[in-house]
């Protein structure tokens, strides 16, 4: 991946470049606001390259868990620069759309129509991208720049055969409200990952209950849920069981991991076993099935 990422880098390098003349000569705000969002695509591909070699470090006595984190940071930057450039282009296409400028719109297409291939190209470099969010942030920033592409063709068409200028500067504002709907998904996915909460794909209730039906466990508190990334999962939790032999203990931890694993893809987790209940003056660690605080999880 990282190849490709610098592969993409390059590519959308001349992207930008052509971007910025055609939009200068050819008088478009569509093609400059096009090249604003291409130049973050260039800031957040190499931040994915960096984010990926960061990545890769290895844990050590300080960072327990790595580096993985420096990828979701970065993808939370990503977006929010996105945003800042969502806001000029705004500002930028109000001003035009109260004094039209003149616009090429043959010279507009031409360039769009050059970008949007090469965009393509990088999606396709990009397309094994998994459940990386610092790369899927760059692959949308692409998508969301080639779908730009396609609106700046139809709107210098349409200069040509109307001899209109407002599509140009309307055609900026769909621009910045594909870039602001891009960049929200990405920063709530990651703030939710940087603010450890549970995974928006995972029931709370439903762990809850899973690991209480658990033989051997006859009740479940202190239960938390987090990622480290959106692939990597980590759960932590209380088990309340009957006396029994240590043996007996490993196969309750066993089963437990096991079902974590297959059925909720939580391949790093920390139980402590209890031979007692939960006290219950502790009310605000502990989870109830329908997501209530108060109660705790009874398994058979």
């Amino acid at each position: 991946m990282q190849n490709r990422l610098a592969l993409a880098f390059a590519l959308t390098a001349a992207v930008l470049v052509f971007e910025v003349f055609g939009g200068l000569l050819s008088g478009s705000l569509a093609l400059l606001s096009d090249a604003g969002h291409v130049l973050t695509d260039l800031v957040a591909l190499g931040l994915s390259w960096y984010g990926i070699r960061q990545t890769a470090r290895p844990s050590n006595y300080r960072m327990t868990y790595g580096y993985h984190r420096v990828g979701i940071f970065v993808a939370f930057l990503n977006a929010a620069t996105l945003i800042g450039i969502a806001l000029i282009v705004v500002w930028e296409a109000g001003r035009r759309l109260m004094e039209p400028q003149p616009v090429s719109g043959g010279l507009m297409s031409v360039v769009a129509v050059t970008g949007l291939a090469i965009n393509l190209l990088v999606l396709v470099l990009l397309r094994h991208r998994g459940n990386d969010l610092n790369v899927r942030s760059a692959f949308l920033h692409v998508a969301g720049d080639a779908i730009a592409s396609v609106a700046v063709v139809l709107s210098g068409g349409l200069i040509v055969v109307t001899g209109w200028t407002w599509p140009d500067a309307a055609t900026s504002l769909i621009i910045a409200a594909i870039i602001v709907l891009s960049s929200m998904r990405i920063i709530t996915e990651s703030v939710n990952v940087l603010l450890e909460g549970a995974p928006g794909n995972i029931d709370m209730g439903d762990v809850l209950r899973s690991i209480g039906q658990v033989h051997g466990i006859r009740e479940v508190h202190h239960l938390h849920l987090w990622s480290i990334t959106p692939s990597i999962r980590a759960l932590s939790c209380h088990v309340s069981v009957d006396d029994i032999a240590v043996s007996e203990a490993a196969m309750v931890l066993s089963r437990v991991n096991e079902l974590l694993e297959h059925r909720f893809a939580i391949r790093h987790s920390t139980i402590q076993l209890e031979a007692s209940g939960c006290d219950p003056n502790e009310l605000y660690c502990t989870l109830s099935p329908e997501g209530e605080v108060p109660l705790a999880a009874h398994g058979h």
